[in-house]
């Protein structure tokens, strides 16, 4: 079981990572199984609109081409409802006490702890984190008694590649 951080969903519907790309791909033909939540979810959406790699109706075509993508894929699993997503308050949860803390044990950023978080929900099916923060990729979550969850860097790429497609 996968999970991406939003950098590499970014990524694959921006066509600048072959390796982003290839992991969407793996979910659409079902060779694996990518996890993500409202978390995940509002944060792609809002890497979307803070990208530089698109410009003005590019950012709402990438967006909906990754929520239709989303839904339409049997090994996307969303872990959650349409109405926690649009609900859903980024900053808010950002600041919640417990993934400040958890930031502070971990050495890793706030934003960083509901992805691990995530993860840890899905622990007995040993779930990858791929993400393209090296300090965060640096985590061994089996140092803290968490060996089934383990965190991969994915290295920035400026190789073009095609965006994923149902």
């Amino acid at each position: 079981m996968r999970i991406l951080d939003s950098n590499l969903w970014v990524f694959a519907f921006t066509g600048t990572n072959r390796r982003a790309a290839n992991f969407v791909e793996d979910a659409i033909s079902c060779e694996t199984e990518i996890v993500l939540d409202a978390y995940v979810v509002n944060e792609v959406l809002e890497a979307f609109e803070r990208s530089t790699l698109l410009q003005g109706p590019e950012t709402s075509e990438a967006m909906s081409h990754f929520l239709k993508l989303v839904r339409a894929t049997s090994c996307i699993i969303q872990d959650f409802s349409e109405a926690e997503r649009y609900e859903y308050d980024l900053e808010l949860e950002r600041q919640q006490e417990y993934n400040k803390l958890l930031g502070q044990i971990l050495d890793i950023q706030a934003k960083d702890a509901p992805i691990l978080l995530l993860a840890s929900k899905y622990y007995n099916e040993s779930p990858t984190v791929y993400t393209n923060d090296k300090d965060f990729a640096d985590l061994t979550p089996g140092e803290y008694g968490l060996p089934n969850i383990e965190l991969e860097y994915v290295p920035d790429s400026d190789e073009e590649v095609s965006v994923p497609e149902l």
